[in-house]
Order: structure tokens, then C-alpha cells, then sequence
């Protein structure tokens, strides 16, 4: 959601996370934006670490294509049997504006 920019719009893409055998995390996501007058995607790089009782957590590079700059943000979230679940509630500055990013990102492990 933007009122810097005026609009308020679902983002949907896919997920894909790697879970290392050290409990280090890695995962990239993406989305396509409908703006009305343009089309955009937000990219999201994630790294983390899962703790032994199944909470994860770490940064999220927050970036989209062809707009220069990139934002910093913390996530939280858990591992439950085999299904990665991540919470991010941050507010990002993108093209010199203010855009509010809420949303959870799954994986499940194939």
C-alpha cells in the first residue's frame, strides 16, 4: 500500500527457500504489481536461520526491477514439519516513495 503513489494492490509470485543442513536459510521471491499505468515486479532476497525449535528469522533485501535502489528489512517466521512460513510487516522507501509491504511467504519442502 502507497498513498504516496495511490494505490493499495495484492502482490502474488513464487517462493523458493534452500534450508542448509546448518540451519542456514536462503530464499528469493517475486511478484508482479498492477499499478493501473504500469506493471512492476518486486524481487525479495531473503537470508536467515532457523533456530532448533523452528523459528526463523533474518533480513530481506527488497528491491524492483528497473527502479534504482533497495531496501533492508527483518523477517520473522517458522518451520512446521515440512512447510517454511515467512511474516514480513515492513514499510520500504521505493522511486522516492513511501510503499508498506505486509504479507507471508510459504515453501514446502519437495
Amino acid at each position: 500500500m502507497s498513498a504516496d503513489f495511490g494505490f493499495d494492490t495484492t502482490c502474488n509470485g513464487p517462493f523458493h527457500a534452500r534450508i542448509e543442513a546448518d540451519g542456514t536459510l536462503q530464499a528469493k521471491g517475486a511478484c508482479g504489481i498492477d499499478l493501473v499505468t504500469m506493471m512492476a515486479t518486486l524481487e525479495l532476497g531473503l537470508a536467515g536461520s532457523v533456530a532448533a525449535d523452528g523459528t526463523v528469522a533474518g533480513t530481506a533485501d527488497i528491491s524492483v526491477v528497473a527502479v534504482p535502489g533497495s531496501n533492508t528489512a527483518s523477517w520473522t517466521g517458522e518451520v512446521v514439519g515440512d512447510t517454511l512460513t515467512v511474516h514480513l510487516d515492513t514499510t520500504a522507501s521505493i522511486a522516492g516513495g513511501s510503499v508498506a509491504l505486509a504479507g507471508t511467504m510459504m515453501a514446502t519442502a519437495q
